[in-house]
């Protein structure tokens, strides 16, 4: 039996590890150019493409903002589709939703509060290390990580009853037991705190 195939080399660029980026664009007709942009909620990383041969946003045929999917890691990923509508002659705008890519976002670090992260092994929406990072670098003291073998990204839809309803089971089990161990001590912990008096 042949070996499993090998993930991809990761290279510097998405089109690989040169020419620098400004060449690549050039050498496509366009001018890219990456920006932050100051929400109240934190700074969106933001990007644009433009062909070389419009002086200014007035000589383009038309404005094109695209944001990637909530699942997805960034605009970084659809720029084949970007780069395509600039060299259709459009202005591009992407940008990273807060949390993803290069946007800011709350850092795995300031997460205490006592959370459950659940990944299959098979996803190939997002990967399962990103799971493992928030598993490792939060602060959380009450935090647990259940990778399921061979299981895809829904973790529901797609998947056997069988490994459906363990899954289910899973996030079952692990909430009723924060219930159990927070909801009743903080519950008794109210009750004693608004005890009424005993009448003399």
């Amino acid at each position: 039996m042949a070996p499993p195939p090998q993930p991809p080399t990761a290279t510097k660029y998405f089109w690989g590890d040169s020419p620098e980026p400004d060449e690549y664009y050039a050498s496509l007709g366009l001018r890219h150019a990456e920006a932050y942009f100051q929400s109240p909620c934190g700074r969106l990383f933001t990007h644009s493409f433009h062909p070389l041969s419009a002086a200014s946003d007035g000589d383009v045929k038309g404005v094109v903002f695209m944001s990637h999917g909530y699942g997805s890691d960034s605009s970084w990923m659809f720029q084949n589709i970007a780069i395509s509508y600039a060299r259709w002659g459009y202005a591009v705008f992407c940008a990273d939703l807060l949390g993803h890519g290069r946007s800011d976002g709350e850092s795995f670090g300031e997460v205490a509060a006592p959370f459950l992260v659940v990944h299959g092994t098979d996803d190939g929406v997002t990967s399962p290390e990103g799971s493992r990072m928030l598993y490792e670098r939060a602060a959380s003291e009450d935090k647990s990580l259940i990778l399921y073998d061979g299981m895809y990204h829904s973790l529901i839809q797609g998947e056997s009853d069988e490994n459906r309803d363990r899954v289910l089971a899973d996030m079952r089990a692990w909430i009723d037991e924060r219930v159990r161990r927070y909801g009743a001590a903080a519950g008794a912990a109210a009750a004693d705190g608004h005890a009424e008096a005993p009448a003399a």
